[in-house]
């Protein structure tokens, strides 16, 4: 069974959207190189927090954070509560990441 898409066959949607998709997925591949490069710099505070008795989760940052994030949301197209929930889950793992460095192997840190 053939989908239609107002009228169309699916194959005449899918070409019209290709290049669109092909404009996503090179956003898609950029959106992961910067989280590749904000996490480095993750394990980089984890190996300066450890020796010097940091905690890996500082509540006050982490609201600092998201917040500074969600007020910048409309200037980019964005609904701030997405930002948040986004900022959550990116921030949840940092700490996450942080911890398990900090309490880990040192040879971990970096």
């Amino acid at each position: 069974m053939e989908r239609k898409a107002v009228g169309m066959p699916v194959t005449q949607v899918d070409a019209g959207l290709a290049g669109y998709r092909r404009r996503i997925d090179a956003i898609d591949d950029r959106i992961l190189a910067i989280l590749g490069e904000r996490f480095a710099v993750i394990r980089e505070v984890a190996a300066y927090k450890e020796p010097r008795g940091i905690p890996a989760v500082i509540p006050d940052r982490v609201v600092e954070v998201r917040e500074r994030c969600a007020a910048r949301a409309t200037a980019h197209g964005l609904e701030p509560d997405f930002v948040r929930a986004l900022y959550d889950l990116m921030i949840e793992e940092a700490c996450r990441m942080e911890s398990r460095l900090m309490t880990g192997p040192k040879s971990r840190l970096l």
